[in-house]
């Protein structure tokens, strides 16, 4: 048995997952290899399935009014599905859910080239939302010959005070930001070390270990 982060929105009506393959020996590895031989093929996989686990997304948000979600990496996955989740909300809705007044996503990868993972779906949920209430920025701390979609990619890596106080200052003085962090153990403990400093803030780590 091995984990993996649904990236795709309960509102999408199927599951997907995106599963980085680690490199040779690993399971991972012959995961790819298994895909891809058997790509074309009718023939059906016989898969097992355990989950989903983890706590709903609701009670999360609370009565927050802001929300900033931290990837790294692979990462992505987790705060992607809630991405894109609270977008279909919004498109359907007009509203973001429980009163929120923004939503943004981070994510910092170290080639830019993963970004072409799920821009077209960020793309796709940003459509017609304005900037003020739902909004993406990507980071690369080393940066290669760009995209494929040729998006905007900030070189290094993100300022977690700077995003608090940012955040901050689109809320009211009573007002609190959730934030959750999924990517690898030194990101997600750098950015609880800074939200302890901001009382406002709600920090939920998302970082799974197996």
């Amino acid at each position: 048995w091995h984990p993996f982060s649904i990236s795709s929105a309960p509102s999408d009506g199927q599951i997907k997952m995106c599963i980085k393959n680690m490199g040779p020996g690993t399971w991972t590895e012959r995961l790819f290899t298994l895909a891809r031989d058997a790509e074309g093929s009718e023939d059906p996989w016989p898969v097992q399935l355990d989950g989903p686990y983890g706590p709903p997304l609701q009670p999360l948000l609370a009565d927050h009014k802001g929300v900033l979600l931290l990837a790294g990496g692979i990462g992505i996955t987790q705060p992607h599905s809630v991405f894109r989740e609270l977008a279909a909300y919004f498109q359907e809705n007009k509203a973001l859910p429980g009163g929120l007044k923004f939503v943004k996503l981070v994510w910092v990868a170290q080639s830019d080239q993963v970004f072409d993972l799920f821009h077209s779906s960020i793309s796709d949920c940003l459509t017609g939302i304005p900037d003020s209430i739902m909004a993406a920025e990507f980071y690369s701390t080393k940066p290669s010959k760009g995209t494929s979609t040729g998006i905007l990619v900030k070189e290094g890596r993100p300022d977690f005070r700077e995003l608090y106080e940012a955040g901050g200052k689109a809320l009211a003085d009573d007002e609190t930001l959730f934030v959750q962090a999924c990517g690898p153990a030194r990101m997600v403990e750098d950015a609880a070390s800074v939200a302890r400093g901001f009382p406002s803030v709600s920090f939920d780590s998302a970082l799974f270990t197996f």
